[in-house]
C-alpha cells in the first residue's frame, strides 16, 4: 500500500515556532516530527509515500531527500494553490496512480482505471501515533468500506472532526471542528484514512477540496459505507504550543513507543556527545541532545528537553521547558514551561514562564520577565529589564480579547483597545484577495466609534479599502456589505463595559466558524506586514445606507395595508434597530412609543396597540389584546406561517414571485407542533443551529434568506403589517398550545462529548444539529452542550401535556446524571 503524507500546513497556531520551521519538522525530543512518521512506515512495510507540500516546502524536500534512510521511495508534489487536504491528495495520486500529462496531472478527470482499485494509506506529517498501522489496513481490507477513517477518543472535541458510530462501526454522522454546542461524540478524526478507488475518483481535480467537510459528507449522502476504526493507541496532533509541551511529556512518560538514538540514564534520555558538568542536576524525566553543553549548578527538571549544541550556564533553572537547537540560555535564568527556538539568546536572570516562547534568532536581554503564554517572534531584541505582558509581533503587542463565535469582545478599557481594533481588523484584512472593499459600522457610543476608525486603518493596513458607515443598526449594516459589493465587513456594538467586533462575510452573514479561526490565528500569531504608501487602501465613507435599508422593509410589506390602518406599536429594543423601526412605521402614518428594552413586555389592553420587545440578541417577544403573548418560537413560527402564504418580494437573491415560499429555515429547537403548523401550508423545512447567526448563514446558503424570519427590524414591521389584516391574532390562536419543561446538568467540557455519543448511542433517529434532539411519543427533548469556562448540559423537553413534558425532561437528566457519573466512579 502506498501513502501519501499530508505535510503542507503552515502551523500557524503554533507561531512562532513555525516561523522558520514548516511545522512536520518542529522538534519533538530533539528529532523532527516527520521522522517518527517515516519509523512508522518502514515499520509496517510500506516502502512508497508522496508528501503534498506548500509551506515552506523545500525544507521538508532537503530533509527527506529520497527517503532512503528508512528504505522508502519519496517523492513530492507541489500543487502551487491551496487545493485543501482531499484536493492536495488527489493531486498527488496524479503521480502514484497512473501515467500523468506534461504538467504530472492526470489525462483524465478521474483517477484511472489501474488506480481505481488501490487502496491509499493518507496520514499526517505533523502529529505522532504509535498506531499498529498493519492492524488498521487489514481490518479495512476485510470489510466492505470505501474508507476507513481511524478515531480516537478525546476530551476536547473541537479542535478535531467528530464521529458518531452505529453498533457496526459504520460511521452514520460526522462533523469537522464542532462548535462546543454542536458536539455530539468524543470520537476525534485523527487524519488517518484509507481510502479506495471509489473513494478517490469523487475528488475533483485541480479544486479546493476538503476530506472532513466535502468528501465525506458526500460519501454519506451516497450512501457509501465509511468505516471507523476506533483506537487505544497513542496519537497526539499537535495543534498549538501546549499540546506541543504535552507530547514531549507523553514521549518521556512511556504512553508513545518511538526510537531514539539516545541512551537511557535511569529516565534521562542522553544522545551521544552531550557534556554535562558532574555538578548539574538532572532529574527525570527529561532529555539531552547531542552536543548540548550543561555547566555546573544547572537544574534541569522534569519533562525538559535540551536540544543538539544549545548551551546552558552556570545557575540556570529548566522546568518543563523544550530548547531547540544551538539555543543559549545564560546564567541564572529560569525557565518554566517555556519554549525557546534554535538559535534564541536567553541572558541573565531572565524568567519565561508558562507557555511562553521565544522565536528563532530572538535575544532576550538580562532581567526579562516574559509572562505565562507571551510568544514572542523570531529575530526580535528584548532590551533588559523590560517585562513582556503580550505577544511581540511587529514590535507591537496583541491583547487577550475573546473570540466567541463570529463576535471579537474584551472590555473596552483593558482588552478590546484601540490597538486590538486595528489588529483585528488587520487580521481579518488579511484573507482578501486584492483588489477588495471592506466597510465597518459602529453602534454610535463614543468607545465604538473609535474602535470603528482602529479597525479601517487595520483593514486599510493590508491593502484593502476601508468604508466608513455612519450609525446604523446591524441589519443595516449587513444589508450594506450584501448590497456595495464589500468583500466583508465588522460591525462594532458596546454593550455596557463589554466592547464586541461582529465579523461579516461579503453576503452580509456573520462569518462561518472555520473564516473565524482564521482571522483568530491571524490575530494571535498572523504576521500582517506593514504596507508601503502606495499599497494601503483608501479610507472612505459610505452614507445613506439605513435610508436603503428602510425603503428594503417597505418593498417586503404590503404599504397601503399600513397606510390605512394606522395603529400604535409599543417597542422596547436597541437603540439603532428601534429607531428604525420607528422611522418606518412614523412614515406609514403609525404613532411608535419607545420603551426601555430592560422593562420587560408590558401587557396590552388596546385592541389597536401592539407591544414589541427586541433583546440583545435579536428575540423577539409581542403581546396584543386578549391575552395573547407570543414568545421568540410563536412569532417565529406566525410568521412562517405568513410567508407560507405570502412571501412578498420573495427571498432577497431571488426573482420577486407569487404566492408562498416554498423552503424556510427555522431552528432545530422550534416545538413540534410548530413547526407541523408550518408544515401544513406544504412548505418544507431545513433546521439550523439556534442562533440567529446560523440561521442566516443555512437560509442564505439555501436561497431561502426572508429578512421577516432573520432581522428583528423586518419581523417587526411584518408583524404590524399581520397585525392589522388580522392574520397576527388569527394565527396566534390557532396556535397549539405546547409546554415546556427546562433543566440543566453541570458537567466538565472533556465529558460533554462522551456523554452526548453515549446518549445518541442509545437512541434511535436522533436530530445532530446543536446538540441532539429526540421525538418520544408525544412529546420531544432537545440536549445541547452551554457554557463557556464552566460546562453545563441544557435539557428542554416539550409536549402538549405539561405533565409529561416534565417527565421527559427528568428522564434525560437521569440519563445524563448516570453517564456522568459513571465515568467518576470509574476513576474513583
Amino acid at each position: 500500500m502506498k501513502a501519501v503524507i499530508m505535510a503542507g500546513g503552515d502551523g500557524r497556531r503554533l507561531r512562532p515556532l513555525t516561523c522558520t520551521k514548516p511545522k512536520p519538522l518542529i522538534p519533538l525530543l530533539n528529532r523532527p516530527i516527520l521522522d517518527y512518521t517515516m519509523d512508522l512506515l518502514a515499520k509496517h512495510n510500506i516502502n512508497e509515500a508522496v508528501f503534498t507540500l506548500h509551506y515552506l516546502g523545500d525544507m521538508i524536500k532537503k530533509h527527506i531527500g529520497s527517503g532512503g534512510a528508512w528504505g522508502i521511495s519519496a517523492s513530492y508534489s507541489e500543487p502551487g494553490r491551496k487545493l485543501g487536504t482531499a484536493g492536495s491528495v488527489r493531486a498527488a495520486l496524479g503521480g502514484i496512480f497512473h501515467g500523468s500529462t506534461s504538467d504530472g496531472e492526470s489525462s483524465g478527470g478521474q483517477i484511472a482505471q489501474k488506480g481505481a482499485g488501490e487502496s491509499v494509506l493518507v496520514l499526517s506529517g505533523d502529529g505522532i501515533t504509535d498506531i499498529d498501522l498493519s492492524a488498521v489496513i487489514r481490518a479495512h481490507e476485510q470489510s466492505d468500506a470505501a474508507a476507513t477513517i481511524v478515531l480516537k477518543r478525546v476530551a476536547e472535541p473541537t479542535e478535531y472532526g467528530v464521529a458518531l458510530l452505529d453498533e457496526n462501526g459504520t460511521i452514520k454522522g460526522f462533523l469537522e471542528k464542532p462548535e462546543r454546542s454542536e458536539v455530539f461524540s468524543d470520537y476525534a478524526n485523527t487524519g488517518i484514512y484509507i481510502l479506495n478507488g471509489d473513494a478517490l475518483e469523487l475528488i475533483p481535480k485541480d479544486t479546493d477540496f476538503d476530506f472532513s467537510k466535502d468528501l465525506f459528507p458526500e460519501m454519506l449522502r451516497r450512501g457509501m459505507k465509511i468505516r471507523g476504526h476506533v483506537t487505544d493507541a497513542y496519537w497526539c496532533d499537535i495543534g498549538d504550543i501546549a499540546q506541543y509541551r504535552q507530547a514531549q511529556q507523553d514521549m518521556l512518560n512511556g504512553k508513545c513507543a518511538f526510537s531514539t538514538i539516545a541512551k537511557d540514564c535511569g529516565g534521562v534520555l542522553i544522545e551521544p556527545n552531550a557534556n554535562i558538568s558532574g555538578r548539574a542536576k538532572l532529574i527525570p524525566p527529561c532529555y539531552i541532545g547531542s552536543g548540548a553543553r550543561i555547566a555546573d549548578g544547572v537544574c534541569i527538571e522534569p519533562y525538559s528537553v535540551v536540544g543538539s549544541a544549545s548551551s546552558i550556564e552556570e545557575g540556570a533553572s529548566v522546568k518543563r521547558s523544550v530548547l531547540f537547537e544551538r539555543s543559549h540560555i545564560r546564567f541564572d535564568s529560569e525557565l518554566r514551561g517555556a519554549v525557546v527556538c534554535e538559535d534564541a539568546k536567553i541572558d541573565e536572570r531572565v524568567s519565561l514562564f508558562e507557555g511562553s516562547a521565544i522565536g528563532a534568532g530572538t535575544h532576550v536581554g538580562a532581567g526579562v520577565t516574559v509572562l505565562p503564554n507571551v510568544c514572542i517572534w523570531p529575530h526580535k531584541q528584548i532590551e533588559n529589564g523590560s517585562s513582556c505582558k503580550d505577544n511581540i509581533v511587529w514590535g507591537s503587542t496583541a491583547r487577550r480579547v475573546e473570540f466567541d463565535g463570529c463576535i471579537v469582545h474584551g472590555y473596552a478599557d483593558e482588552q478590546m483597545t484601540p490597538e486590538a481594533a486595528l489588529r483585528v481588523g488587520a487580521a481579518f484584512a488579511s484573507r482578501f484577495a486584492l483588489p477588495a472593499k471592506a466597510a465597518v459600522c459602529a453602534s454610535g457610543e463614543p468607545i465604538s466609534v473609535v474602535l470603528k476608525y482602529a479597525a479601517l486603518a487595520g483593514i486599510a493596513s493590508q491593502g484593502v479599502d476601508a468604508e466608513a458607515v455612519n450609525a446604523a443598526s446591524i441589519s443595516a449594516f449587513s444589508y450594506t456589505v450584501r448590497k456595495t459589493g464589500c468583500a466583508g465587513g465588522i460591525y462594532v456594538n458596546n454593550n455596557g463595559r463589554n466592547a464586541e467586533l461582529v465579523l461579516f462575510d461579503e453576503n452580509g452573514i456573520e462569518l462561518s466558524p472555520d473564516a473565524m479561526r482564521s482571522v483568530r490565528a491571524g490575530f494571535l500569531f498572523g504576521e500582517q506586514k506593514p504596507t508601503l504608501d502606495a499599497e494601503l487602501g483608501i479610507i472612505g465613507n459610505l452614507n445613506g445606507l439605513e435610508e436603503a435599508y428602510e425603503q428594503r422593509l417597505l418593498c417586503g410589506i404590503r404599504r397601503e395595508l399600513i397606510l390605512n390602518n394606522k395603529r400604535t406599536l409599543r417597542i422596547g429594543a436597541p437603540e439603532q434597530s428601534g429607531r428604525v423601526i420607528s422611522r418606518v412605521l412614523l412614515r406609514l402614518g403609525w404613532n411608535v412609543e419607545r420603551s426601555c428594552a430592560e422593562n420587560g413586555l408590558s401587557p396590552v389592553f388596546d385592541e389597536n396597540t401592539i407591544a414589541v420587545q427586541i433583546d440583545n440578541d435579536g428575540k423577539i417577544s409581542l403581546s396584543i389584546s386578549g391575552d395573547i403573548i407570543l414568545g421568540n418560537s410563536e412569532v417565529q413560527t406566525v410568521i412562517a406561517r405568513s410567508l407560507a402564504v405570502n412571501c412578498g418580494g420573495g427571498a432577497f437573491g431571488l426573482p420577486e414571485k407569487e404566492g408562498g415560499a416554498e423552503l424556510l429555515v427555522v431552528p432545530v429547537s422550534l416545538p413540534e407542533p410548530y413547526r407541523d403548523e408550518i408544515k401544513k401550508q406544504g412548505v418544507q423545512l431545513i433546521y439550523s443551529k439556534e442562533s440567529l447567526a446560523e440561521q442566516r448563514r443555512l437560509s442564505f446558503a439555501k436561497n431561502a434568506y426572508y429578512p421577516a424570519l432573520y432581522e428583528p427590524e423586518a419581523a417587526v414591521v411584518k408583524l404590524c403589517e399581520m397585525f392589522v389584516s388580522g392574520e397576527l391574532k388569527d394565527y396566534a390562536e390557532a396556535l397549539p398550545k405546547v409546554y415546556t419543561s427546562e433543566k440543566s446538568i453541570r458537567t466538565a467540557w472533556k465529558d460533554i462529548g462522551r456523554m452526548l455519543r453515549m446518549l445518541a448511542e442509545g437512541e434511535k433517529n436522533g436530530e445532530l444539529v446543536d446538540g441532539l434532539r429526540l421525538k418520544r411519543d408525544t412529546g420531544w427533548v432537545c440536549v445541547r452542550p452551554v457554557g463557556t469556562a464552566d460546562a453545563s448540559f441544557r435539557i428542554v423537553a416539550g409536549s402538549r401535556d405539561s405533565e409529561y413534558a416534565k417527565e421527559l425532561c427528568d428522564v434525560y437528566v437521569e440519563k445524563l446524571t448516570r453517564l456522568r457519573d459513571s465515568e467518576k466512579d470509574k476513576n474513583s
